[in-house]
């Protein structure tokens, strides 16, 4: 991890589950870390736990995958504050008990947005 530290990584899906453990730990092994997700008060929570000396180089930043106009942004305030991304953890996604043919098509919509055009739209920024 040595090679990475000072490095800029980008974590979706950093609130919660697989995501906030991949946040914390870069942020604990000396990477600057940009934590996205819709909660910020987990977001803010997180960056509470990690050491004093780490806090400043960790950036919580709330947005909503599905929102094109709030990747841009949080890309935007990651670029003013460290110039861009080194590593970029997309982690973020959902899934719906909702089957294909009967389920809710709000669910699906919801699934593709968040599991597949977000996906694309945080990876071409990079």
């Amino acid at each position: 991890m040595q090679r990475w530290q000072g490095k800029v990584a980008l974590v979706t899906g950093a609130s919660a589950g697989i995501g906030r453990a991949i946040a914390e730990r870069l942020a604990r092994e000396g990477l600057k870390v940009a934590a996205l997700a819709r909660r910020q008060d987990r977001l803010d929570a997180l960056r509470d736990a990690l050491p004093p000396e780490r806090r400043e180089d960790f950036l919580p930043l709330c947005a909503d995958l599905r929102q094109e106009d709030q990747i841009l942004a949080a890309f935007a305030a990651v670029r003013e504050r460290w110039g861009g991304v080194d590593v970029l953890v997309n982690n973020a996604g959902l899934g719906r008990k909702s089957p294909l043919a009967t389920g809710s098509t709000d669910d699906w919509r919801e699934m593709l947005e968040v599991n597949v055009l977000a996906r694309h739209s945080v990876t071409a920024l990079l």
